[in-house]
C-alpha cells in the first residue's frame, strides 16, 4: 500500500490516519490545526489521483469533497439564524473525522468482498473501478452521497448476501438508469428499501458515484437533511 496522504502543520507533521486518532485521544488540540491549510493540502493531494491505489481512491476523494466543504463554510459565514450556526471549526472537523472513518470500514468492506470472493467486483472487470481513480467533478453531490451513507449503512445487516442479491456495480448502474427512465426520478431511499444487505448499500452507492462522475444522473435537495432525489442530468434544480 502506498504511503498516503501527509499532513504539514506546525503542530503536526505526519499520516492523516495520525492525525484523525490523535484529535480522538485529544492529543492534538482541534484550535491549533489549521483546517484550511489541511483542506489545501488534501485537495492537491488529491489532485494527484493517478497515483491513488483503488482501495484508497474512494475514501480520499470523499475526505477531500467533505473538507472542501468545511472550508467553504470557513471561508463564508454562515447567515445569521441558519441551522448550525455557532457551531466552530473544532466540531465540523470532528464530524467529518467520524465520516472519514465510515469509510475506511467502507473500503475494509469491499477488500472483504474480494477475499471471499462474492463475485461482487470480479477482477476480470475492472473497469467498473478505473473511474474511481478520478475525483468527482461535482464535490457538491458527492458530499450529498456521503451525506445519506452514513445514514444508511449503521441500519443495513451484516450478513452476507441472498443469492439472487450478487450484483456488480455495472450491473446496478444499469438497474438505476432503467428505473430513472422509468419513473423520471427517485429518491435514494426508494432505490435502497429498509434491512437490505451491506454490500447491496455498497455497491449502490458507488454505482451512484460513476453515474454522477459520468454526468449521467444528478442529484437534487431542497434543504439539507430532507429526502435526496435522483434525477436526469438535464432536469432544471428544484
Amino acid at each position: 500500500m502506498p504511503v498516503g496522504f501527509r499532513v504539514e502543520l506546525p503542530i503536526y507533521e505526519g499520516p492523516m490516519e495520525l492525525l484523525v486518532e490523535l484529535v480522538e485521544r485529544q492529543e492534538v488540540e482541534l484550535a491549533q490545526v489549521d483546517v484550511a491549510l489541511v483542506c489545501d493540502e488534501f485537495l492537491a493531494y488529491v489532485g494527484r489521483a493517478d497515483e491513488l491505489e483503488l482501495d484508497l481512491a474512494g475514501e480520499f476523494l470523499v475526505m477531500a469533497a467533505t473538507l472542501g466543504e468545511l472550508k467553504s463554510r470557513l471561508l463564508f459565514p454562515r447567515p445569521p439564524g441558519e441551522i448550525g450556526e455557532g457551531r466552530d471549526a473544532a466540531s465540523d472537523l470532528l464530524e467529518q473525522i467520524a465520516l472519514y472513518k465510515r469509510f475506511k470500514d467502507l473500503a475494509e468492506t469491499l477488500r472483504e468482498m474480494e477475499a471471499a470472493q462474492l463475485e461482487l467486483f470480479p477482477r476480470g472487470a475492472p473497469a467498473d473501478f478505473a473511474a474511481l481513480r478520478r475525483p468527482l467533478e461535482t464535490s457538491e453531490d458527492l458530499a450529498l452521497l456521503v451525506e445519506a451513507y452514513g445514514r444508511l449503512i449503521p441500519t443495513a445487516m451484516d450478513e452476507g448476501f441472498l443469492a439472487e442479491e450478487k450484483v456488480t456495480v455495472a450491473e446496478r448502474m444499469e438497474e438505476l438508469e432503467t428505473v430513472l427512465r422509468e419513473r423520471g426520478r427517485v429518491s435514494l431511499g426508494e432505490l435502497i428499501p429498509d434491512r437490505r444487505r451491506r454490500e447491496y448499500v455498497v455497491v449502490t452507492f458507488l454505482a451512484l458515484l460513476e453515474l454522477v462522475r459520468l454526468k449521467r444522473v444528478r442529484l437534487a435537495q431542497s434543504e439539507p437533511y430532507l429526502r435526496l432525489w435522483i434525477v436526469p442530468p438535464d432536469e432544471a434544480p428544484s
